[in-house]
């Protein structure tokens, strides 16, 4: 079982507008150009977290942290049906900022997140970043520890108000133009499209930090569609622990 390790850096907050651009600029990325995640270079490792409201100019960067370090459950959080074993490994985490955070499971039924806490040897895995229920795993495999340098946003919340989760296998529809579905939303017929495989989305950044997508139908083979859709985040999520 894998053995937690220091906190990692503390996560500040979005004060200005000033601090939202050096982080965009620490990402590599400038102001009005895409951010592409996939690539071996790094663009995003700890995200600044938002404060207060979201508006229409700018996209909140929020964690998923049903417990911290220490093994504190955190308020409103609740475990979803009984504790079950799985003979199976776990590996890390693509959509967590910090280390001691697991995806395990097979394909389409596999936690995209799992906090392990060492005293119980349990892992607790988010059904949702959207929702405040957890089902407690106990993994009898092997974990791989090693953080993501690069994460991707586990959940989005477009501006229209529709939550879209990152694809986690299952059969998908397909699109002849070089679109690939890359995150499903709770709502419509559209999906969050990237370009170059299931998690390359694009990010396109204004110099406000606002963050948009491209969105559009998936179908099968030979299936016509319009051209993707410009849309706006009002909110992406991570996992973390909490602090």
């Amino acid at each position: 079982m894998p053995t937690p390790t220091a906190p990692g850096p503390r996560r500040t907050a979005i004060a200005t507008l000033i601090s939202v651009l050096m982080f965009l600029m620490a990402g590599c990325a400038q102001p009005g150009e895409t951010e592409k995640f996939g690539q071996s270079s790094p663009t995003l490792s700890m995200p600044a977290q938002g404060s207060g409201q979201p508006s229409s100019d700018t996209t909140v960067i929020r964690y998923v942290s049903p417990i911290s370090r220490d093994g504190e459950i955190q308020p409103g959080w609740r475990q979803a049906g009984e504790t079950h074993s799985l003979e199976d490994n776990c590996n890390r985490s693509p959509v967590a900022v910090e280390d001691g955070i697991y995806q395990c499971g097979p394909s389409a039924l596999a936690a995209m997140a799992c906090f392990y806490n060492h005293p119980t040897e349990a892992y607790f895995c988010p059904l949702s970043p959207f929702g405040r229920q957890y089902r407690l795993l106990k993994i009898m495999g092997e974990s791989d520890g090693t953080q993501f340098t690069q994460p991707y946003p586990w959940g989005l919340e477009l501006d229209d108000g529709r939550e879209c989760t990152i694809r986690q296998g299952g059969a998908w529809g397909t699109r002849d133009d070089g679109y690939f579905g890359t995150y499903s939303c709770d709502t419509g017929e559209e999906f969050v499209l990237s370009t170059g495989g299931q998690h390359d989305v694009l990010f396109t950044v204004d110099p406000n930090g606002k963050w948009t997508v491209s969105l559009g139908e998936l179908g099968a083979v030979g299936e016509q569609f319009p051209p993707p859709s410009a849309m706006g985040l009002a909110a992406i999520y991570y996992a973390a622990w909490a602090k």
